[in-house]
């Protein structure tokens, strides 16, 4: 858990990021981020300790929406990947 002032400028490079902090953690509230090697995220994780642990996924979506649903800002990648399913199947 980190305070809103220390996400700020933890992601002072990223402005999305920014957004998201600035307008969704409420002030004085904390939010989770969570690290993994040296890539380092807002999240609600929680995140497993190594990516080594994952078998196999696959991805099921590949798209891509605009920042925030406006279509005058960028265009953003959407990847919607699924674990748990393919464990199930995997055991059957």
């Amino acid at each position: 858990m980190i305070t809103k002032e220390e996400a700020a400028e933890l992601f002072a490079y990223n402005p999305f990021k920014m957004e998201i902090i600035l307008t969704k953690i409420p002030d004085g509230a904390a939010t989770t981020v969570y690290r993994n090697g040296p890539f380092i995220d807002l999240c609600m994780g929680p995140h497993i300790p190594t990516t080594g642990m994952i078998k196999c996924m696959k991805v099921y979506q590949n798209s891509a929406a605009y920042w925030m649903g406006n279509a005058e800002n960028d265009s953003l990648q959407v990847r919607r990947v699924a674990l748990r399913r393919m464990r199930a199947r995997m055991r059957a």
